[in-house]
């Protein structure tokens, strides 16, 4: 029986293949079962971070009967010693495919690397395509044939033939993610948000008071402070934020201020305990709101409008005019229908929770309420479950960036994750925002070298490696042996 050795490798970028080189002269055929199967020389090939195989097999000679079967098992074997198995291809007389139908082994329609051998076929045109599992392939294709003349009888095995030599070489580069550490030190703030939903008249500070709807929507904001004040954690902070949309005159702008004053002061009248703790603030041209709306979304030309609201060389009237110009029916939505809803009023309270440090109770926290630990308690628990190998333990990394979206750390691990599971438009998203630190650097070099831009790799690891980080330093190693082919 050969012996099969099978590895597995994760995404790699092929920078150079070179056609296999077939050293068995065309005329000549190896065969099996004493000359009933003979194969062709192959064809093997790199495509990407695959490799191909290609060859005949020719059945011409094959004479089997009702229950017998023969499975072929065609394998690479590298210059190294590996041997990479590939598809096995069974041959089956027609009494032995009609057993294994009734016993429900077979479908209906055979797959194509199922025969049936009275069906007057001659010639198998075999491929299959299996990851590289070495850098420097040189060697042989091999087939080993095992085979029964009934169902009852013991499998016959038949020694290996070569069919074939190959010499190829393909280089690939191999990303090392390196996932970036919250400060141990930064304070837990947790905290609670709660849109106030008052209505005014237009261009009035003032709340309507003579409606329900706001007699609704002021016991809905007292219910909520008492609800944080009643929490486990005690308040620290009230922040009343009013938010215009991009574009908001100077006297909208101060209208939003003048409310977000009215409703500190209906705070701070039902809560005294409060007064000194509540502060308020204006956010203008909220693009960050708007952004953070269009990530969350699946409004199409998503990534460029992204890229349109972070660009630092625009001001609010280029960018929204930008917009207009280039994506009309989405800018319209985002102005008409998006704009408003971010234009309000909204209380945040803010508690700062003393840090947790053993990992059970991390763990009994995140299955209940993930939101209450802080970054540095979550990129805790995922180094625990790293280190133990649980399966889809980087989700917790994207949960990260789902609770703290303007984290640099979290951007960076989540756009390690999508870069691991080859979403690379997504971890580019990501990385825009990642600030620059040596783990963004060294993220950015691996997301350009993932899409074969090795120059940029470059430039992004040597910034990487300028402050220190050993990974950089490997990975512009791995560029330089790639260069040499």
């Amino acid at each position: 029986m050969l012996h099969i050795l099978t590895k597995r490798i994760g995404t790699a970028l092929i920078a150079l293949t070179v056609s296999a080189v077939v050293a068995m002269a065309a005329t000549r055929s190896a065969s099996l079962l004493d000359g009933q199967i003979t194969i062709e020389p192959p064809k093997v090939t790199a495509t990407g971070s695959k490799i191909e195989v290609l060859m005949t097999i020719n059945l011409t000679a094959l004479h089997v009967k009702h229950e017998q079967s023969v499975t072929l098992h065609p394998a690479l074997v590298t210059a190294m010693g590996d041997t990479i198995a590939l598809a096995p291809v069974a041959i089956h007389g027609r009494n032995a495919i009609l057993r294994l139908q009734r016993a429900g082994k077979l479908p209906s329609r055979l797959p194509d690397n199922i025969i049936d051998a009275t069906t007057g076929r001659h010639s198998l045109l075999y491929r299959d395509t299996t990851s590289l599992t070495a850098n420097d392939h040189a060697g042989q294709v091999v087939v080993t044939a095992l085979s029964r003349r009934k169902a009852s009888d013991p499998e016959v095995m038949y020694p290996p033939v070569t069919v074939g030599a190959y010499s190829l070489t393909a280089t690939a580069f191999r990303p090392r993610y390196v996932y970036a550490m919250p400060a141990a030190s930064v304070a837990k703030i947790v905290s609670a948000r709660h849109r106030v939903g008052l209505t005014y008249a237009d261009g009035s500070a003032e709340p309507i008071a003579s409606t329900s709807a706001n007699r609704v929507a002021t016991d809905s904001l007292n219910a909520f402070i008492s609800r944080c004040l009643s929490g486990e954690y005690p308040v620290s902070a009230v922040i009343v934020s009013a938010s215009t949309a991009p574009g908001a005159t100077a006297a909208a702008r101060d209208v939003a201020a003048e409310r977000a004053l009215r409703i500190a002061a209906m705070i701070a009248a039902k809560f005294p305990t409060l007064a000194d703790r509540i502060t308020t603030r204006v956010a203008p041209n909220d693009w960050e709101g708007l952004a953070g709306w269009i990530e969350r979304s699946s409004i199409q030309n998503r990534d460029s409008l992204l890229a349109i609201i972070e660009r630092d060389d625009l001001d609010t009237a280029e960018r929204l005019a930008l917009m207009d110009r280039r994506y009309g029916a989405q800018a319209s939505f985002l102005r008409d229908v998006i704009f408003p809803l971010l234009d309000n009023q909204t209380v945040i309270v803010q508690s700062i929770a003393s840090a947790l440090t053993d990992i059970k109770e991390i763990e009994r926290v995140y299955t209940r309420r993930p939101d209450r630990l802080s970054l540095s308690e979550l990129c805790q628990y995922f180094d625990y479950l790293n280190a133990r190998r649980v399966k889809d333990c980087d989700d917790v990394l994207l949960k990260c960036l789902e609770l703290y979206p303007n984290e640099p750390t979290a951007r960076i691990n989540a756009a390690n994750v999508m870069m691991k599971r080859g979403n690379l438009t997504g971890a580019a998203a990501n990385l825009r925002l990642a600030g620059m630190s040596a783990e963004a650097e060294y993220a950015r070099g691996n997301l350009a070298a993932l899409s074969g831009d090795l120059a940029g790799a470059r430039r992004h690891f040597e910034n990487a490696a300028a402050t220190g980080l050993a990974q950089a330093a490997d990975a512009i190693k791995d560029l330089d042996r790639l260069a040499r082919f």
